[in-house]
């Protein structure tokens, strides 16, 4: 009750708001992976050498610069997301989407054309890199703000909504790297339907550590044989077989995102909130 009273002595009109919030974190985090990437160009590094600096370097020191601006900026937005208290709880909520990722890849190793593996490290890095900052600019930073400064449920769901539409369109810049264009545009609405799930997991969790695991895991399971760009843009074109997988898989995502984000749930994800921010 103290910090809370503390904090609200020193207002901080522009950080306290949350879609204001969003753009200025996204955009610190866009300069941080601009400078990394500059430093490989300078130091030469390509394919697997890169791929294990990401895996290493890339990742934690972009965490942590992050992490550092929160903590300058946002005084407690990122107060007790990554604790282990809800992970497993969480995971379970991802259980019925592990197994139908397992079931669609062996169908897939069976029925489809495209079998070439795909540099491993490459996708590792790039799968964990996704899992881990794409959660943390998509719901880490706009989701905490909302509960602590939104009481109400319309503001919870608007917020999941906003979150989910930027996560999915930012998928069109695919496009630039040579990525299909009917692809990307598959690809942008099954985003935006995971972004909700995402949300709703971290919503009634309270941690970010099971939606970082997951998502890190969907992609290296989805990458690992797919044509695609060295951005991870999917190359080759749109199937019947496809198709139906992703509605199949997308379809379960909404359904269990809506189930968690319902009304009766709102006083259940409130007490968590109102738990972690001690009002």
């Amino acid at each position: 009750m103290a910090e809370h009273a503390k904090s609200e002595k020193r207002p901080m009109k522009v950080f306290d708001r949350p879609i204001l919030s969003y753009f200025i974190v996204s955009f610190c985090t866009l300069i941080i992976f601009s400078l990394f990437s500059a430093v490989l160009q300078i130091l030469g590094l390509e394919g697997t050498v890169a791929d294990l600096f990401s895996l290493v370097s890339l990742i934690p020191s972009a965490l942590v610069s992050i992490l550092l601006v929160c903590k300058v900026f946002y005084r407690d937005t990122l107060k007790g997301i990554f604790t282990l208290e809800g992970t497993v709880d969480g995971l379970k909520m991802f259980i019925p989407l592990i197994v139908l990722n397992i079931v669609i890849f062996v169908m897939d190793r069976i029925f489809s054309g495209q079998n070439t593996l795909n540099d491993v490290l490459h996708v590792l890095a790039l799968s964990c890199t996704a899992g881990v900052m794409e959660e943390m600019v998509f719901r880490a930073f706009v989701l905490p703000n909302f509960m602590r400064l939104k009481r109400d449920y319309k503001g919870m769901i608007f917020s999941v909504v906003f979150t989910a539409l930027i996560f999915g369109f930012t998928h069109i810049a695919n496009l630039t790297s040579g990525a299909d264009v009917l692809r990307t545009i598959q690809q942008t609405i099954t985003a935006s339907i995971s972004g909700v799930l995402f949300a709703a997991v971290y919503l009634n969790t309270g941690t970010i550590i099971p939606c970082m695991l997951f998502h890190a895991f969907h992609d290296v399971v989805n990458l690992l044989f797919m044509s695609m760009t060295e951005a991870g843009g999917m190359t080759e074109g749109i199937t019947l077989y496809n198709l139906v997988q992703q509605i199949i898989f997308s379809g379960v995502e909404l359904y269990m995102g809506v189930r968690l984000l319902r009304a009766a749930n709102f006083d259940k994800i409130r007490a968590i909130w109102d738990k972690k921010w001690t009002l």
